[in-house]
């Protein structure tokens, strides 16, 4: 699943149409889930692209009163131009002096959404959550955030509904830079790992976003060289004690970490 990273690169990507009008609304794929109405989104035709947001992994297109709501999920993406495009679900198509430039969402699975909502209901749809980046939490409002004492560290973080924008990758990363096992029980943790981990949360977003640059979605779609520390490296050496990486387990999901050096 896209996490922060790499729905924060299409933001910046997608931001190349602001300020143009919306001329084309084109839905190739009528199983699209999630776009209530594509009426509602024809009549936003004319409308500048005011502003692209992201909260947590999802991206919000503002045009006029209303808000476009695109959640990726497992394999989508937004794409400029639509380069490389193969599962071709939403075209938007934005107006210029001479031509068009074109937000199109990729998909080879049909998992992602796209929903059309208004601008007072937009925190109903998608609430604001913390989050790990651009600037770390403190270690007072992650514990926070995370719920104290329940439930271990891997699943707090991962649930979109306490912290916004990190998903199994992320988990992974950032336990792994603060030196904390992820089954590590919620109430286990003391203030400095706290911090710890706010700080290795926002080193891994940052260091991802470093590796994506302006090439292409790596995280997303493989391909290439492994550019993370513990993630998907089992039995590789960590770079921070030469330990043995480990994989388990949990709740379904792969968990890859160092028992040399995450405690």
């Amino acid at each position: 699943m896209p996490e922060l990273p790499e729905v924060e690169w299409m933001r910046r990507c997608a931001a190349a149409a602001v300020g143009r009008p919306l001329v084309v609304v084109d839905l190739p794929c009528a199983r699209l889930g999630g776009l209530g109405g594509l009426g509602g989104l024809d009549a936003a035709r004319g409308l500048p692209l005011q502003a692209v947001d992201r909260r947590g992994k999802c991206l919000i297109l503002s045009l006029g009163p209303l808000r476009l709501l695109l959640a990726p999920r497992m394999t989508g993406r937004l794409l400029v131009g639509g380069l490389g495009a193969r599962h071709l679900r939403l075209r938007l198509g934005f107006g210029g002096e001479d031509d068009l430039l074109w937000l199109v969402f990729d998909d080879p699975r049909r998992l992602g959404t796209v929903e059309l909502t208004s601008a007072d209901a937009l925190d109903l749809r998608c609430p604001p959550r913390p989050e790990p980046w651009p600037a770390p939490l403190s270690g007072a409002a992650l514990c926070a955030a995370l719920g104290g004492g329940r439930g271990s560290l891997k699943t707090a973080l991962m649930d979109p509904h306490r912290l916004g924008g990190v998903g199994n990758i992320g988990a992974a990363e950032g336990c792994w830079r603060a030196g904390l096992d992820p089954g590590r029980a919620l109430a286990s943790l003391g203030a400095e790992e706290w911090a710890a981990l706010a700080e290795g949360l926002c080193a891994w977003a940052q260091a991802a976003l470093d590796d994506i640059g302006a090439g292409p979605l790596i995280l997303l779609h493989g391909g290439g060289d492994n550019p993370f520390c513990v993630y998907g490296r089992e039995g590789g050496a960590c770079r921070r004690c030469a330990g043995s990486i480990s994989r388990r387990v949990d709740a379904g999901r792969p968990t890859y970490f160092c028992p040399g050096c995450q405690r």
